[in-house]
């Protein structure tokens, strides 16, 4: 059993490792920045508040779990946004997330982003999570269902994603000679 003090040592140190992956799984589902860095830290906070009562120790694949808190919020209608909350500030250093702004959005980056997000739900976050490099069970514990769903979802993405791109390339399959 752990203590709090290691709940919360745990805690930090996963959630300053992994907030800039979440946002940028959200950007991957088409999120904008601001509402990524958005539902990222409500995630951050729910992650904190578990390891202050000293459960975080119980969060099974905390990967998919933080994902999915953020995914939850960015999800939430925007009347239902929780009221501003004081939380303790320690020193944390800032998660070093590339910009919007960053050489990192080229327009082929934007090209992508808007595919990923134009795919039905499930099978864009199962893409999104194996961009991140979640396992097809961590993928199906994420979505509620098993590892061959997980997998089938995988599946059907790439051939929806091969077909659009192959569209857009003017070719017949998607695949180069």
């Amino acid at each position: 059993m752990t203590t709090g003090h290691d709940d919360r040592s745990a805690c930090l140190d996963f959630v300053v490792r992994e907030q800039p992956f979440v946002i940028r799984f959200l950007l991957r589902l088409g999120a904008s920045a601001a509402d990524a860095e958005d539902a990222a830290q409500e995630a951050t906070i729910q992650a904190w508040r578990l390891a202050e009562s000293g459960f975080w120790g119980d969060v099974h694949e905390p990967r998919g779990w933080i994902r999915k808190v953020a995914l939850r919020h960015l999800n939430r209608p925007r009347g239902r946004r929780r009221s501003v909350v004081e939380i303790p500030m320690v020193d944390i250093p800032e998660p070093r997330a590339a910009s919007a702004e960053g050489p990192e959005f080229t327009a082929e980056t934007v090209s992508i982003v808007a595919t990923l997000s134009g795919l039905p739900q499930q099978e864009g976050i199962a893409v999104a999570l194996k961009m991140d490099g979640l396992t097809s069970a961590e993928t199906g514990a994420f979505l509620g269902v098993s590892d061959q769903r997980a997998r089938d979802l995988l599946k059907r993405a790439r051939k929806r994603l091969r077909r659009q791109f192959a569209s857009q390339d003017g070719t017949d399959d998607g695949r180069t000679s």
